[in-house]
Parts: C-alpha cells; sequence; structure tokens
C-alpha cells in the first residue's frame, strides 16, 4: 500500500440555506505503523479539524495492485494511547485502474477541532483471525447522531505543510438538526387540521434531507404515515387528540425527529334531548318546550337557536329564541320544532311535532217552528254535518228562554232531537266537541208557542116549535189566541155528549 495523507472538508449548514465551507486542516503525516515480510504495511493519517463536525465518507487514492479487503478504523488520540472512535470496517476494493475509491461510514463519526484523530487503514491479510469477523457494519436506527465528546486542549504547533502525493479524504459535515414544525391546533371532532409544514428548516448533514412524518396518539409510541413522505404533510379528518412529528434524515445520519406538535380534537358533539311532542286546540298556546337531557362534547360552552318548520323539512330561526327552553305562541297549525347547539360546530336536537286539532265547525240545526200551545214540536234535524275537531263528535242540546242564557238538556246527546210539548217560547241549539278541545254552539232555532185558543161563545138557547126554525145562531163573544186567523166548523148533537 502506497503512503496517504488527510485532507478534511467540514460541510456548514445553516436555517434555510445549506452554504458550504471549506476548512483549514492541520497536516501531521502519514506513517507506517506496522510490516510483514512482502513489505505490506498499515498507513495512517492523522488530522484535526478546525471546527466540530461529523466525519460521513472517506475517499482513497489506490492503485491496481492495491485491491482486496483492507481494514478502516479511527481514533482518538490522547497522549501515548490511542481510542477507538469507529471501526474497524471492512473495506473492499476491487482490482481497477489508478482511481479514488469512497466509503461511506455505517453512520456519522463525531470529531471536535483541534483533536488529533488518526484515520488508518490496513489489508486483512495482516490482521489476526479474530478481527476477521469485523465486516461491513450496517448503519442501525438506534445509533443516532453520536454524541460529541467533550471539548479538550487544543494541541498547538502540530500543523505541518502538505506535501504528499496521494491523499485521502475526509468527508464531515455539522451536526443534523430536524428543524421545527408548527403550530398546535385545536379542530372540531371529525374535521381536518390546517396542513402541517416547516417553519425552522432542518440544517447540517449533507445537506440533502429525507422526511417522513409520524403520529402518536400518546406522544411516546409513533407510527409511521405511509406516503408522507414530504416537508409538509396534510393530515386527515381526525376524531381523537394526535400528536405529530416530523424524522428527518440526511445521507448516513441516522434520522432527527422534531419536537412533536398536538392536533387537539374537542369531543364529539352530542346534541341534547327536547321534549315532548303535544296536540293542542286550535289557536291554543303549547307547553313551554325544554331540554329533557342536555348537551355533551364539544368546546364545553354552548349556544341555542329554536327553529320552526311546516313540514319538518324546511327550517327558519326564530328570532329572539336563543336560551335552552322556548315558549311557542298560539298556533292555527302542525308546526315542528327543533334546537340547534353550537359548541365549536353546530348540530341539532330530536325533533317534536306540536299537533294543531283542526278548528273546529259545529254544523248547522234546522229549523224554526210555530206550534200550538202544550203541544210536540217536529224533531230537530242536522242540515250540515261537523267539521274540523278530531273527526269524532260529541252532542249536547241545549234550551234557552231568551236566547242568551243556555241549559243542558238532560239525555239530548244524540245528532238530532225531539222535544217535549211547549207551553212557552223556547230557542234550542246543539254543542258539539271534539277530544278535550271546548265545544261549539250551533246556530240556534226558535219555537213558538201560539197563545191558547178559545172559541168564543155563541147564543141565546132557544125554544122554539115542531117544524119550525130557530133563530139564526151567532157569535156573542170572538174567538181569541192561537194564529189570530180563524176557521169554523158548527156542530150539532142530540144529547150534548
Amino acid at each position: 500500500m502506497r503512503r496517504f495523507l488527510g485532507i478534511i472538508i467540514i460541510l456548514l449548514s445553516f436555517q434555510g440555506v445549506c452554504a458550504q465551507k471549506r476548512i483549514e486542516v492541520n497536516y501531521i503525516t502519514d506513517t507506517k505503523v506496522s510490516y510483514d515480510i512482502k513489505y505490506e504495511f498499515e498507513l495512517k493519517t492523522e488530522f484535526t479539524v478546525t471546527e466540530n463536525g461529523f466525519v460521513s465518507r472517506i475517499r482513497l487514492l489506490n492503485f491496481k495492485e492495491e485491491s482486496g479487503d483492507f481494514i478502516i478504523k479511527v481514533s482518538e488520540n490522547s497522549g501515548v494511547r490511542k481510542s477507538l472512535v469507529a471501526g474497524p470496517y471492512v473495506w473492499k476494493i476491487g482490482e481497477t485502474a489508478e482511481n479514488r475509491t469512497e466509503f461511506e461510514l455505517p453512520y456519522a463519526i463525531p470529531v471536535l477541532k483541534d483533536i488529533i484523530y488518526t484515520l488508518s487503514v490496513s489489508q486483512i491479510s495482516q490482521q489476526n483471525n479474530s478481527q476477521k469477523f469485523l465486516n461491513s457494519i450496517s448503519a442501525s436506527s438506534e445509533i443516532g447522531n453520536p454524541k460529541i465528546p467533550a471539548t479538550k486542549q487544543s494541541i498547538n504547533d502540530l500543523l505541518r505543510d502538505g506535501h504528499f502525493n496521494y491523499a485521502v479524504l475526509v468527508v464531515a459535515y455539522t451536526k443534523l438538526t430536524a428543524g421545527k414544525i408548527g403550530q398546535a391546533q385545536i379542530i372540531n371532532f371529525n374535521s381536518q387540521p390546517s396542513r402541517l409544514n416547516q417553519y425552522l428548516l432542518p440544517s447540517g448533514g449533507t445537506g440533502t434531507y429525507e422526511y417522513q412524518w409520524q403520529l402518536s396518539h400518546d406522544s411516546i409510541s409513533w407510527t409511521d404515515i405511509s406516503g408522507a413522505n414530504e416537508a409538509s404533510y396534510s393530515p386527515p379528518a381526525l376524531t381523537a387528540n394526535t400528536w405529530y412529528r416530523l424524522n428527518v434524515t440526511s445521507g448516513n445520519f441516522n434520522y432527527e425527529s422534531t419536537d412533536p406538535i398536538l392536533i387537539k380534537v374537542y369531543p364529539q358533539l352530542v346534541a341534547c334531548t327536547i321534549g315532548n311532542s303535544q296536540a293542542i286546540c286550535y289557536n291554543k298556546i303549547p307547553a313551554a318546550l325544554s331540554q329533557v337531557s342536555h348537551p355533551s362534547g364539544g368546546t364545553g360552552s354552548y349556544t341555542y337557536q329554536w327553529q320552526n318548520s311546516p313540514d319538518s323539512r324546511n327550517w327558519l330561526d326564530i328570532a329572539g329564541a336563543i336560551f335552552s327552553s322556548y315558549s311557542p305562541p298560539s298556533l292555527t297549525t302542525n308546526t315542528w320544532y327543533r334546537l340547534t347547539i353550537k359548541s365549536g360546530y353546530s348540530v341539532t336536537s330530536n325533533v317534536i311535532l306540536i299537533e294543531v286539532i283542526p278548528d273546529l265547525i259545529p254544523g248547522t240545526i234546522g229549523s224554526d217552528q210555530s206550534i200550538c200551545y202544550n203541544s210536540v214540536p217536529s224533531a230537530f234535524v242536522q242540515l250540515l254535518p261537523p267539521g274540523g275537531g278530531t273527526g269524532v263528535y260529541n252532542y249536547q242540546w241545549q234550551i234557552s228562554t231568551d236566547n242568551i242564557s243556555w241549559t243542558n238538556i238532560s239525555g239530548a246527546n244524540s245528532v238530532t232531537y225531539t222535544p217535549n210539548a211547549l207551553t212557552s217560547n223556547s230557542w234550542f241549539r246543539r254543542n258539539t266537541n271534539s277530544s278535550t278541545c271546548e265545544s261549539k254552539a250551533s246556530n240556534s232555532i226558535q219555537v213558538s208557542i201560539l197563545p191558547a185558543l178559545t172559541s168564543g161563545s155563541i147564543g141565546t138557547a132557544q125554544s122554539i116549535c115542531h117544524g119550525t126554525a130557530s133563530a139564526v145562531l151567532s157569535q156573542n163573544t170572538s174567538p181569541s189566541g192561537g194564529t189570530g186567523r180563524y176557521s169554523y166548523q158548527w156542530q150539532r148533537s142530540p144529547d150534548n155528549n
């Protein structure tokens, strides 16, 4: 193996922009560590860096005869002792023409400014059998960014000009930081949060980044979100509190995670129930409407709006009805009611119907009569049937002597009615009711009683001879009563019986 020297490049990353900065390297020397009879020996390059960073990969200028498996180690010099920082790793170099071959470390190795490090390369054939198990090591997800050692005293007077023909290139970067995502949100149940974006970009590492969004329901156990590999992410609608974070990787740096943010989801808003459905009479005031059970969930603070509808489909807000209970006005048609509850978003209660029994129409009866004193009128009949109400009707006939004050007639509960004989003018009507609503009276009819008929008197009794004509019979007093219009029929009897 040919001799080699160390050249160190550190790439620095700043917020928002990745900038590269070449840092002056302190060259020490390359040295033969050991050799065998074939004059194959281990070479080393000692180096320091002028800024803290991470070694990511090594590039070696090799010759055609320098093929095979090589052992790579990085050590930290501490006085006469060396402590292993990374490796041993196996680097397999094939038989090629003179070329630079690059080896990427399994993970980035932290290095401190002005500390002397040794990069050594040796052929695996020179190692004892106990070292042969040290084959290529894959980066582990548990390695992460190695912790930077505590700062040590700088070593002075170790600078030496680089003057060798061949080189090992050690590539180092600043520590990978994941940046920041924002912001925490509070959303309604089953609604979609705002898109999650980076407000502080990642920095360090190689300057090229890959992303993986994760979620958690307890901020402890995390799950990768399938397909969420961009710098920003739009979560779906959520029904429970969910934490999000962004894992950032860069080259062979293990991932770094942003601080998690919580998207808090208000509990599902559950509407109250209102009660109860009612059936009322036409143009009457219903009982007040109130909550049977209270709302829950949401923000915990609730506002109310009562609504009504003529058909349970088209709803209108009721002006001023913004409390948890409501007293409707008198109603003349069926009306549906519900209560809208808002707490972050809006839900509606159950719907109740206030059924209005149609206005009762009592029907008409007939007809007025004039009857003789102490005689029985004709039966009173229904001219028009009742309407409205429930469709089921109950009747009560009433009598009055002045068409003002009315008295129920016992047992007169049919559609028609036949009164008893009457001796004075009387009025009759029929009250009709349906359900529990108040009854309504039909028209009233009058039965007029004619004055008692008196026949007047005729005169006078006579005694006449057989075969002779009597004197003309005539009224002594005129008839009275009745209608005032009279018709006559004379009668005779041999015995006055």
